[in-house]
């Protein structure tokens, strides 16, 4: 794998992460107070008015948009829960 990484970096993550006209298109909203916890990703709280976008895992678990949009072009899976239904 890591010889394939070397060969085509920009393909490398083309194929293992999430096809970014999917990230771009999946709904983003605004939290509330009762949204109020930390974004795992990257580590700060998720305060009223922040984007987030909730990925379809069995626990509904929500970041930051632009931290999970991130995330989603490297991996497919929920950071909390490691699901691979996110969409």
């Amino acid at each position: 794998m890591l010889y394939i990484f070397f060969q085509d970096p920009g393909g490398f993550f083309q194929r293992y992460g999430v096809d970014p006209d999917i990230i771009d298109n999946w709904p983003e909203i605004e939290a509330t107070q009762e949204n109020s916890t930390e974004c795992v990703i990257c580590s700060a709280d998720i305060l009223d008015k922040d984007r987030i976008m909730i990925l379809n895992c069995p626990g509904r678990h929500y970041y930051h948009a632009s931290c999970i949009k991130e995330w989603l072009k490297v991996k497919i899976n929920c950071p909390v829960c490691r699901s691979t239904n996110v969409f």
